[in-house]
């Protein structure tokens, strides 16, 4: 009977043990099984990291460009500003000297313009003298006043 009962006893014990080892067999393969899918989710976390990263250095170096160009672009408004403004001072001085050349025109041709008066007055003086006209200062009134139409017509053609 003792032999028994300590057969009973050990197979009660196998048993026992057999289930622990079961259950520590099954936790085992649950730790296994969530340490493969944590180890997933970290690569996967892993490559999405890299893929961001990835995408930040090529936005970063878009932006580079993007600063380099417009540090360009400033750099060529700049130059047209200032060709802008020498070109606006080249044309007021050519403005003043045109103006200038304008007004000494004028001068030589009221200058010539007299001076055809002058010519036509003595011509007319001298030819009335010549023909002993006694009514001569209407002839020179009118002979200098011909000259000086004759003349504005030269210098308007």
């Amino acid at each position: 009977a003792l032999k028994t009962q300590l057969s009973e006893a050990q197979s009660a014990a196998s048993a026992a043990t057999i289930a622990q080892q079961e259950a520590a067999a099954a936790e085992l393969r649950q730790a296994k099984e969530g340490r493969a899918k944590s180890q997933a989710e970290l690569q996967q976390a892993v490559s999405d990291l890299a893929a961001r990263n990835a995408a930040l250095r090529s936005l970063g170096q878009q932006l580079l460009k993007l600063r380099e160009t417009l540090g360009q672009e400033r750099d060529w408004s700049s130059q047209l500003q200032s060709k802008l403004q020498d070109l606006t001072g080249d044309a007021d001085g050519f403005a003043e000297t045109i103006s200038a050349l304008q007004s000494a025109l004028r001068s030589a041709h009221e200058q010539k313009l007299a001076q055809s008066k002058r010519a036509a007055k003595q011509v007319a003086t001298s030819e009335l003298t010549a023909m002993g006209s006694v009514d001569g200062e209407e002839a020179i009134a009118v002979e200098t006043s011909e000259a000086g139409e004759s003349a504005r017509a030269e210098a308007v053609g």
